[in-house]
């Protein structure tokens, strides 16, 4: 397997921590722990793009955590084309981008398949 690079174990250390925060903060919320305020789910703007399960829980945590209104996210790039402001130093949340075309041996990275190639073998293949 591939050693993690800096950003990653970083990004992995934000990630704890947030889920972290959200469970030590259950305590004195009656249990709950993620979207005290049942915000939609979350997603990108403008585009309204999805986002997968553990994506969703932690940008749910992140805007949660920050006190923001909605779980609206946008990319950097976005925001400066569409010339809106961004607060200095202001740190983006941890995301983990899939690539849903091809599979990766995660012990051999250089091994690759396509999706239907992938959806060709057996479940112990898999």
């Amino acid at each position: 397997m591939t050693e993690k690079t800096q950003q990653e174990k970083n990004a992995a250390e934000r990630q704890v921590a947030l889920l972290t925060d959200a469970l030590e903060s259950a305590r004195t919320h009656e249990g709950i722990w993620l979207n005290t305020k049942g915000k939609a789910t979350p997603r990108f703007y403008p585009r309204g793009v999805s986002v997968s399960a553990f994506n969703a829980v932690i940008l749910g945590l992140h805007s949660d955590q920050n006190g923001y209104k909605t779980n609206e996210y946008t990319l950097f790039s976005e925001a400066k084309k569409r010339g809106e402001s961004v607060q200095a130093k202001e740190k983006g949340v941890p995301f983990l981008w899939y690539n849903w075309k091809e599979y990766e041996n995660r012990h051999k990275p250089d091994e690759r398949i396509t999706r239907e190639q992938y959806q060709q073998l057996t479940p112990e293949e898999q």
